[in-house]
């Protein structure tokens, strides 16, 4: 069974839902993937909060011979260092964000000020 082009499924379920259907087992993965079985198995489950590197992602990548960008997390890091590298960026992703209707709950407003105004909600409450 080939793999759709990419999924939205989280990196653990997605790797197991493709090692299912190709028959791969934990310790074939991790061994070519250049980790120990455990670190895979507590990766793919995310045990106490386990979360792959973005390193670990490109070598199951390559591994499982899926393209690149097939896991979230790929694309989601691709689109963060794209931010990073080009602020303006920021403002054209809240723009089209909006339009499309998203966004319309964003509580604030774009300011050039370096300071945010006071009046904003406190994320940690009162």
């Amino acid at each position: 069974m080939a793999p759709s082009v990419r999924t939205n499924e989280p990196f653990g379920p997605a790797v197991l839902t493709v090692m299912q259907a190709r028959q791969i087992g934990v310790r074939f993965l991790a061994r070519a993937a250049g980790v120990s079985a455990g670190h895979m198995s507590r990766v793919l489950r995310e045990v106490d909060g386990k979360r792959p590197s973005r390193d670990l992602i490109d070598r199951v990548t390559e591994v499982l011979e899926l393209p690149e960008g097939y896991f979230v997390e790929q694309r989601r890091s691709r689109i963060v260092r794209l931010l990073e590298a080009d602020s303006g960026l920021i403002d054209q992703l809240e723009a089209a964000v909006t339009r499309a209707g998203a966004g319309s709950n964003w509580p604030y407003e774009t300011t050039s000020s370096p300071m945010p105004p006071w009046d904003w909600p406190n994320p940690h409450g009162p």
